[in-house]
């Protein structure tokens, strides 16, 4: 099965393409997250600085204009773009000691307001863990690791 195939067959990634607004030809495009534009500056920023040290293969491009990040074994998304400066991610509450998600998942973005709560309990604003970016985005993609989150 194709990496490709995994993402869109996995059932805890539906909510995150009802969010992003996926149309079915979106959905049949992926790229390397090594092909990122640098007119893409929140692609760049997702990328190459927040996901730096994050495996070459979980990062993505779908459907030409979608940065997601992957685990390339499962086909789940743990992360994704939305705007220019917005930032999704499957947060590890309990590994950040937070038992309630509520206040993680909906304020002011560099783009707009933003609430995350139609995707599910799992997610949270990478905004939210201003300069803890980088180690927010590891231990997503530890969970998605260890564990197929439900949402």
């Amino acid at each position: 099965m194709s990496l490709l195939q995994k993402i869109l067959a996995h059932p805890n990634n539906q909510p995150a393409f009802a969010f992003m607004k996926l149309d079915a030809e979106q959905e049949s495009k992926l790229s390397s997250g090594e092909d990122i534009s640098g007119f893409d500056e929140g692609g760049v920023v997702f990328f190459e600085e927040y996901a730096a040290d994050l495996p070459v293969g979980c990062k993505w491009i779908l459907g030409g204009i979608h940065n997601i990040l992957v685990n390339p074994e499962t086909g789940q998304i743990f992360a994704f773009q939305c705007g220019r400066f917005t930032f999704a991610f499957r947060c590890d509450f309990r590994r950040n000691n937070i038992n309630n998600p509520t206040p993680f998942q909906a304020g002011e973005t560099l783009d707009a307001r933003m609430d995350l709560t139609s995707l599910g309990p799992c997610w949270a604003l990478l905004n939210k863990f201003n300069e803890d970016e980088p180690e927010q985005l590891k231990w997503a993609y530890e969970l998605s690791q260890r564990t197929n989150l439900s949402d």
